[in-house]
Formats: C-alpha cells, structure tokens, sequence
C-alpha cells in the first residue's frame, strides 16, 4: 500500500530500589510500551462480513467477493497496534564472603492486533499468516503469539573456599574456583484454534484463519493425551 504511516514505538517505566538487611538489594519495578502503525498483512479480496446484534460476525447474506475477477490479493498495511504492561521485581545479594545470588520475577501480558507474518506466513508455530478479516484488524486483537505471562530466573555464584590458605603451584590450581548457575521457569506461550476449511463462505483463499466458537471457560486437563479439551471449542455458524 502506498502512503505507509511510520511505525513507532513509545515506552515508559519507573523503578524502585531499596537496601534490605543481609546485604539484600529489592528492586520493583513496571515497564509499559505501546506500538503504533504496526504491519498488518491479510488478503482484502474476501466476501464482506458484518457484525451481529449479540456481537458475533457473519458473512453479509447473498454477498460475493468484492472483487470477482481478482484471486488472492496479498496486502500489507501498517494499522496494528500493540501493549505491553509488565511487573519486574528483584533481589540481589551482593558478593560477600564468597557468595552472590540474584533473582528476578516479571509478571508480563502482551497483547497486540497482529504478531508478525507479513508474506502470508506466520512468524510463530502458534499462529497464523493472514488475518481473519482484514478490513477489521481490531478482531484480531488478544494475546500476542510471544506473549508469556510469568518468567522467573535465578542466578549465584559461589566462590569454592578450597585452597585458600596454600600457597605456590598447590594453592595456584587449588584456589580461586568458583561454582555458578542459572535456572529459568517460564509460563508457555498463547494457542490458537483454528478452522481447517472454509466454514464461514467468505471465499478466501486461505482456509486457516477462521477461529470456532469458545463454550465458556476452557478446560485444561493437561495430560499429554489431552492439553485441553476440543469439547471446550465449537464450529460457528455456517
């Protein structure tokens, strides 16, 4: 599309630190962004749709392509937007006598209009390359495909007291070693469900973007079998 409006991002934060007793540092911190004219990419040559008195979409009865003699219509345009608002907290304990160890939390959500795929493919597992709708971008808007609500990491370096009091080669080799780690815990990122064929009639040439129904809250049984129940999900109206 001709005519692009820049993308730009705006970000903001405010952090606290305060000393703690046991040679403890506490950190709080809140980070926000926000993204404008982001990419947008989807096919416009589809039958218009129209939304419904209870807020669900449909195709326009009787409606066709709006453009008949035309197949697929790859189109990008930058109308998306994303936010991002995220809690950090920390704790530091500061080299002594031998030991350091940090920890860090962030409870994050990310939520955006689209989350990359600007050839018709998508940019994560989790989602897909074309929009549902795209003359309404704002349907596409939830959870983004990287969006991962709580990530946890621990550090520490420990200095090993061995050889300390040596000297020469033995204390050369034996002195001076320390033992370090880093472990993280992270939540999993967002799925999406899709409709594998054409179930709305909005004659688009990708089939993989329409999205079915949700029967109230989703149920996880989260064994390997079954991460959560289909049954939670139901085929909209033809």
């Amino acid at each position: 599309e001709h005519d692009l409006k820049q993308p730009f991002i705006q970000q903001w934060h405010v952090n606290l630190e305060r000393e703690l007793p046991l040679g403890l540092v506490g950190e709080a911190g809140y980070i926000g962004s926000k993204g404008s004219n982001l990419p947008f990419y989807g096919d416009p040559n589809s039958v218009p749709a129209e939304y419904t008195s209870d807020g669900t979409m449909r195709i326009v009865p009787g409606a066709t392509l709006r453009y008949p003699s035309w197949g697929r219509i790859r189109t990008r345009t930058n109308v998306a937007r994303s936010i991002y608002h995220g809690l950090v907290l920390g704790l530091n304990r500061r080299f002594d006598d031998g030991l350091m160890l940090q920890g860090s939390y962030t409870y994050g959500n990310s939520r955006d209009t689209w989350s990359g795929g600007q050839l018709g493919d998508s940019d994560f597992d989790n989602g897909t390359g074309n929009a549902t709708d795209w003359w309404d971008p704002e349907y596409e808007f939830g959870p983004s495909n990287f969006d991962v609500r709580h990530n946890l990491v621990l550090n520490g370096v420990y200095q090993l007291p061995w050889g300390r009091n040596l000297s020469g080669a033995a204390g050369a080799l034996a002195s001076g070693w320390n033992v370090g780690g880093v472990a993280q815990f992270s939540s999993g990122i967002p799925f999406t469900p899709y409709v594998g064929y054409d179930r709305a009639g909005d004659l688009m040439s990708d089939t993989l973007q329409q999205k079915p129904n949700v029967n109230g809250a989703v149920v996880y049984p989260r064994t390997a079998e079954q991460w959560f129940d289909p049954a939670s999900f139901s085929l909209p109206a033809v």
